[in-house]
């Protein structure tokens, strides 16, 4: 696929988002121009899964004229593509990944733990990572009535280990009160490298704006995020 294809597809996705493409999170300037188990992988062939497979689809051929259903969803607000800027989701998300949020995602179904959500961080949170008014990417680690703590080498939730493939070690050490109604512990794959939860404290879930189902470009990168990193084939592709 030609260059002048990918930026014309990438133009017709913005536009019809209403939005320009942004970046999705941050490291240290984290700028962006529930399910109770900790091991249960969720990869599913869904509605956000769906409209993903036809983002890669669109994006691959060069041409979003043969995919109505995603053109509405974009134009709808049901979906929003995302430009990663930064490696503080590294290595999941690497910077220049394009994904998508699935903005209605948490219509019908609750936050899980693991999740990657696109949010607009409070505005002590963004003072915190500096910057202008951006919407980060992160993991969602703790939910409500959860306990997390921080070791060095690994975070807890209520007493047990919270495995991501490929996640850094945090190199730090804190512990976070039990979560009350709404709040959320927000934290980036690249731990030691990311302005999170860490640095800003708990975020309310009225913040998050979708879910981010998974990466559609590049072609060799596209897939569904899962709970516990990494990514699976997108389904139908």
């Amino acid at each position: 696929m030609s260059i002048a294809s990918r930026i014309g597809v990438a133009t017709a996705i913005a536009a019809a988002a209403l939005a320009p493409v942004a970046a999705g999170c941050g490291g240290d300037n984290d700028v962006a121009t529930g399910q109770d188990t900790l091991t249960t992988e969720a990869v599913e062939s869904d509605r956000g899964g769906e409209l993903l497979g036809l983002a890669a689809q669109a994006f691959a051929s060069g041409d979003l004229s043969g995919a109505p259903e995603l053109t509405e969803a974009l134009r709808t607000g049901e979906v929003k593509p995302w430009d990663n800027a930064s490696p503080a989701m590294s290595p999941t998300l690497l910077p220049d990944d394009r994904v998508l949020a699935w903005n209605w995602a948490y219509r019908e179904a609750p936050i899980r733990r693991g999740d990657v959500v696109a949010f607009t961080p409070t505005r002590s949170a963004q003072r915190f990572c500096g910057g202008p008014p951006a919407v980060f990417i992160k993991r969602v680690v703790g939910l409500p009535g959860d306990r997390v703590i921080a070791t060095r080498r690994e975070v807890r939730v209520n007493g047990r280990p919270q495995v991501v493939k490929g996640a850094a070690a945090p190199g730090y050490s804190m512990s976070w009160p039990k979560l009350g109604p709404g709040q959320l512990v927000l934290l980036g794959d690249n731990r030691p490298n990311s302005c999170d939860s860490h640095v800003f404290g708990s975020q309310p879930a009225s913040r998050i704006l979708g879910k981010i189902v998974g990466i559609y470009f590049p072609v060799d990168r596209a897939g569904v995020l899962g709970t516990q990193g990494g990514s699976a084939p997108i389904p139908g592709s």
